[in-house]
C-alpha cells in the first residue's frame, strides 16, 4: 500500500530552465544551472527505479506500506529519506537510492570512490548517509511523536534496517570487513535481499504481528511528520526572478500607395522582437544565449531564441 507517492521534480526543473534565460545569467551561471538540472534528473532516475521495485512487489500488499520522499525535522536536524518499506512485523526498511554510472568502490577504511573515466573521485559514503537517516528515525520513534502499538502493556519497537540501492554501475567491495558494507546492494536485488532476510527471521517474531489498520495508522502519522522544502533557486544562484517581457509593440503601418475606394491602401508587417528577447516567445535572453545563436545562424534560421525555444527547434529538426 502506497501512503505517500514520490515528489514531482518537474517544477524545480522548469524553474531552473527559466533562469537559464535570465538577462543577468552568465555562461558560468548557465553551466551551473545545467549541472543542477542534470543532478536532479539523475537522482530522479535512481529513485524511480527503486520506486518501481518497491511498488511492483509490495505496492498492492495490505501487509506493507510504502512511503516515498519523507523529509523529517527533529531538534534542528533534517533527514531526507528516499523510501520507507514497513511490514506488520514492524520491520522498517530505510532505503537510500543512488545512481553512479561509473560504479562505486568502498575501500578498506570505509571511504568511497566513484570514477571519471580511469580517475577515482572521492564521494560521501552513502552507507554513512543512510545510517544518519536511520538514527534520525530512531530518535523520532523514541520521542513519542509517532504512536507505536502496544502488546500486554509493552510498547512494540520497530526494527530499523538500512539499505543503499545502487541503480547502475559496479559495486567494488573491500577485502577487509567494513561496517555496513552488507547494506550496499544493487537496486534490482532489493526483493531477493529482503526475502532472504525474512526467511532467516525468528519464528517468535510473529508475536509482534500488528493489524493492518494499526500499520496504516502508524504510517499516516509518519507522513504527517513530512516537512516539504521549497527551493528558492533564484536566491541560490543569485539571480532574481526574470522581469516580465514588455507587451509587443503595435504593428507598423506601411503606406503602399494612395488610398482609393477600390484599392486597399494599408499593409502590415510583423514587428521584430526587441534586442535581448527571444524571437519566438519574447522571453528575456542572456548575452551568452545571444552569442550562441549568432554563432549558429543556420540552426535557428538567423533568429535569437531562448533555451526553451531552442530545444523545440532542435526537437523538430530531429
Amino acid at each position: 500500500m502506497i501512503l505517500k507517492p514520490r515528489e514531482d521534480r518537474n517544477t524545480s526543473i522548469a524553474a531552473l530552465e527559466r533562469l537559464m534565460a535570465h538577462p543577468a545569467a552568465t555562461r558560468y551561471d548557465i553551466e551551473r544551472l545545467h549541472q543542477q538540472i542534470d543532478a536532479i534528473i539523475k537522482g530522479d532516475m535512481s529513485e524511480n527505479k527503486a520506486a518501481i521495485e518497491l511498488e511492483t512487489h509490495w505496492g498492492h500488499s495490505a501487509n506493507h506500506i510504502i512511503i516515498h520522499d519523507l523529509r523529517i525535522e527533529l531538534d534542528g536536524l533534517v533527514a531526507q529519506i528516499d523510501h520507507l518499506l514497513i511490514n506488520r512485523l514492524l520491520d522498517v526498511w530505510v532505503l537510500e537510492s543512488k545512481r553512479l554510472a561509473n560504479g562505486i568502490k568502498v575501500q578498506d577504511n570505509g571511504e568511497c570512490l566513484t570514477f571519471n573515466g580511469r580517475y577515482p573521485i572521492a564521494i560521501d559514503s552513502p552507507i554513512e548517509q543512510n545510517r544518519r537517516h536511520v538514527k534520525m528515525l530512531d530518535r523520532l520513534f523514541a520521542s513519542g511523536a509517532i504512536p507505536l502499538p502496544k502488546r500486554m502493556g509493552f510498547t512494540l519497537k520497530p526494527k530499523l534496517r538500512n539499505l543503499v540501492l545502487i541503480a547502475e554501475g559496479r559495486i567494488t567491495r573491500p577485502k577487509a570487513p567494513v561496517a555496513g558494507i552488507e547494506s550496499l546492494i544493487r537496486t534490482d536485488q532489493l526483493f531477493a535481499h529482503i526475502q532472504r532476510i525474512n526467511d532467516s527471521g525468528n519464528a517468535l517474531d510473529i508475536a509482534k504481528l500488528i493489524g493492518q489498520d494499526t500499520l496504516v495508522a502508524m504510517g499516516k502519522a509518519m507522513v504527517d511528520m513530512h516537512r516539504p522544502i521549497e527551493f528558492d533557486w533564484e536566491r541560490r544562484f543569485r539571480l532574481s526572478a526574470p522581469p516580465m517581457p514588455p507587451a509587443p509593440a503595435a504593428p507598423k503601418v506601411v503606406q503602399l500607395h494612395p488610398a482609393s475606394p477600390s484599392t486597399p491602401a494599408l499593409a502590415t508587417t510583423a514587428p521584430r522582437p526587441p534586442a535581448g528577447q527571444c524571437g519566438d516567445c519574447q522571453a528575456p535572453v542572456s548575452s551568452g544565449v545571444k552569442t550562441y545563436c549568432r554563432k549558429n545562424p543556420d540552426r535557428f534560421n538567423g533568429r535569437i531564441l531562448c533555451m526553451n525555444c531552442q530545444s523545440k527547434v532542435t526537437a523538430k529538426a530531429g
